[in-house]
């Protein structure tokens, strides 16, 4: 049976049409338009009526993409229409536009779903994080494969972190922005104990598995030398074709992707007793960032499962967007030129969101929030 999710964000709506059969999940189809739905939402408080006819049309599209598949469809709304003030008004627009209802999770829903699409095929021994850093929220969760212990939804994502932040587009960011932005985020995350997520220290729990190296935690700080995150001038390749989804089966085995500690930059930090816990990302800022820094000429979520992002590879990128225009980001190679306004943000986000839990690198997945509803489906 085929079965469709789209999933309404503050930046973009995304689909995913899967064969479910027997609890197993085969992707037929990904697809992801940029629509910003959120667009303003941080100073309003409401959606603008140019944003929800555009992201209307986005979701009649896909709605009559997948009626004509077969699939049963599921949509579903996450931060923008949690908060808006007029989100109503949206869900009767596309009701009455192509007769598709919309279900508005809870912080707590869009956390569950995304953690259990993101661990889904990992592999993940003992305990793990989960971040799910969208336009307008990021989602954290600590769990094992197992079960979910501790599940926070913090208000700040991509879209309204750069609408605040870096809304200036015809000139390169000023340094003073992003510490400024990395401080904004820094603020909201201790003010939702995000700390809280790092592992505890356990030589118990410093165990190597046959698949990677498990991870247990520590409280050892990862250094922060590189808090002046701005110097030098990039050299922009030139503009790769932008995008999107495949038919790609999404892979299950990724003994290829997972890092042993001692090749994991920082690794001086920790003594054999403290090594990071795993941490999951997810999103498209995390796939995008992972999509530059291998110079992706096309831009294919699939291939990208599963990709290594380190502090490092992080901090890079910060430079190098910082130092550029709007229009110089759209040529970057592996940088979709839809995400090239927000992804300063999006690295920003995750930057802080690795400092906070003490991890000097993350593992990206590109089964969120939709991955995790067909699995509650299946």
């Amino acid at each position: 049976m085929l079965r469709a999710i789209i999933d309404i964000g503050s930046n973009s709506i995304k689909m995913r049409i899967a064969a479910v059969e027997r609890g197993r999940i085969r992707v037929v189809r990904d697809e992801t338009e940029v629509v910003r739905l959120g667009r303003g939402m941080s100073e309003s408080g409401v959606l603008s009526g140019e944003s929800m006819r555009a992201s209307c049309e986005a979701v009649c599209r896909m709605t009559q993409r997948a009626s004509l598949m077969g699939a049963e469809i599921l949509a579903v709304g996450t931060m923008a229409l949690r908060t808006a003030k007029n989100s109503g008004e949206f869900v009767r627009m596309v009701r009455e536009a192509c007769g598709q209802e919309i279900h508005i999770l809870s912080g707590e829903e869009e956390a569950k779903y995304s953690w259990l699409g993101a661990v889904d095929g990992l592999g993940i021994a003992g305990d793990a994080v989960m971040f799910d850093s969208g336009g307008g929220s990021t989602e954290f969760v600590m769990g094992s494969e197992c079960e979910m212990m501790r599940v926070v939804s913090v208000p700040v994502g991509a879209v309204n972190l750069s609408e605040r932040f870096f809304c200036v587009y015809d000139s390169p960011i000023k340094k003073s922005a992003c510490d400024a932005a990395i401080a904004y985020v820094r603020n909201m995350l201790t003010e939702n104990h995000i700390e809280a997520f790092r592992a505890e220290t356990s030589s118990t729990n410093a165990t190597t598995h046959n698949r990677h190296t498990e991870i247990s935690s520590g409280n050892a700080a990862i250094p922060h030398t590189h808090t002046g995150i701005l110097s030098g001038n990039a050299t922009i390749p030139h503009r790769h074709t932008e995008i999107s989804s495949g038919n790609a089966a999404i892979p299950h085995d990724h003994t290829r992707i997972l890092t042993t500690y001692t090749e994991m930059p920082h690794a001086e930090a920790f003594s054999a007793n403290t090594l990071p816990q795993t941490v999951i990302a997810v999103g498209g800022g995390a796939v995008t960032m992972a999509s530059v820094k291998h110079a992706c000429e096309n831009f294919t979520p699939s291939k990208l499962h599963g990709s290594i992002l380190t502090q490092r590879d992080i901090v890079r990128q910060i430079r190098m967007y910082a130092s550029l225009t709007l229009k110089e980001r759209e040529n970057v190679i592996g940088l979709p030129a839809s995400r090239a306004d927000v992804i300063l943000g999006s690295a920003c986000i995750i930057l802080t969101a690795l400092r906070i839990l003490n991890a000097p690198s993350c593992i990206v997945s590109i089964n969120g929030l939709r991955h995790g509803l067909l699995i509650r489906d299946g």
